[in-house]
């Protein structure tokens, strides 16, 4: 397990910091091989998580951009790809826990090894959160809340950490915010799954309007998938998200979207206001 989990911290350090462009996927495999060493990994580790990433990068070659409730993907001219990124909004008056019969929804309620929602100290955190709040939207919302404060030591010190030890260390990335939102929102009966992809930025570490790797949550409200992002309380899930793939918390879930990063390209971002004014923003940036 030790072996296993060095190997993940090594490809949920690459998925991580690519927006931190200290890591280029599309490097040379002798310049990434260093980039990792120089963050601390042990070589044999290394060898093992790169071999994986080119299996992965074989087996995947193929971009695939997911459609749902919050974004809408059409295949353009020449290789291009439309993606349409429009949030959804919790309806009011929703009721939980959720209590219908829809198989893919009633795993999303399941604990997992990541997603401990059965554990007594995220039920703890979810009295605390919640008070009496009987809204599921609203629900949602303070939990996304609490998350983000709950969480005090904001950083990328951990590789790739479950609900519970989050809930204990009280410290972590996007990812940690992730997983304990949706393990929180299991725990009181609103299914819930982590998303990775992406998510622009204005500025990060020097760099300007750039995209990069990213984790959030979603939550089945009302009949649809409603984001909610911990990271970026309260304004949360936003058009700047775009979904690459979804699951329930487990770090192997995502691999096949690590293995695109580093091979597409992010042309044109066009923002649609609630007014008839429009803005684009040019963005070359290599993903």
């Amino acid at each position: 397990m030790m072996k296993e989990e060095s190997v993940l911290n090594v490809l949920m350090y690459l998925f991580q910091n690519h927006m931190r462009d200290s890591c280029d996927l599309s490097a040379e495999p002798n310049e990434l091989f260093e980039q990792l060493e120089e963050a601390g990994f042990q070589s044999g580790i290394i060898a093992q998580a790169m071999e994986w990433l080119e299996r992965l990068v074989e087996e995947n070659a193929k971009l695939i951009i997911p459609s749902g409730d919050n974004q809408i993907v059409k295949q353009g001219l020449n290789g291009r790809v439309i993606v349409t990124v429009k949030p959804v909004d919790a309806p009011k008056g929703v009721k939980f826990p959720y209590k219908g019969k829809n198989p893919k929804l009633l795993e999303a309620l399941k604990p997992t090894r990541y997603l401990e929602s059965d554990r007594k100290e995220i039920a703890d955190l979810c009295r605390r959160a919640l008070g009496g709040t009987k809204d599921a939207g609203k629900a949602v919302k303070q939990i996304e809340s609490f998350v983000a404060g709950y969480i005090t030591e904001k950083n990328l010190a951990v590789g790739y950490a479950s609900a519970a030890e989050v809930a204990a260390s009280r410290e972590g990335d996007c990812s940690e915010h992730a997983v304990l939102t949706a393990a929180m929102c299991r725990s009181v009966g609103i299914p819930a799954r982590v998303v990775c992809g992406l998510v622009y930025v204005d500025n990060f570490v020097g760099k300007k309007n750039i995209f990069g790797g990213h984790a959030w949550a979603e939550t089945y409200v009302g009949g649809k998938w409603v984001g909610i992002d911990a990271t970026k309380a309260p304004n949360g899930f936003s058009p700047a998200h775009i979904t690459l793939a979804t699951g329930n918390g487990e770090p192997s879930d995502f691999f096949g979207m690590i293995s695109t990063l580093g091979y597409f390209d992010i042309g044109k971002m066009t923002i649609v206001h609630k007014s008839p004014e429009t803005a684009e923003q040019p963005n070359n940036k290599k993903l």
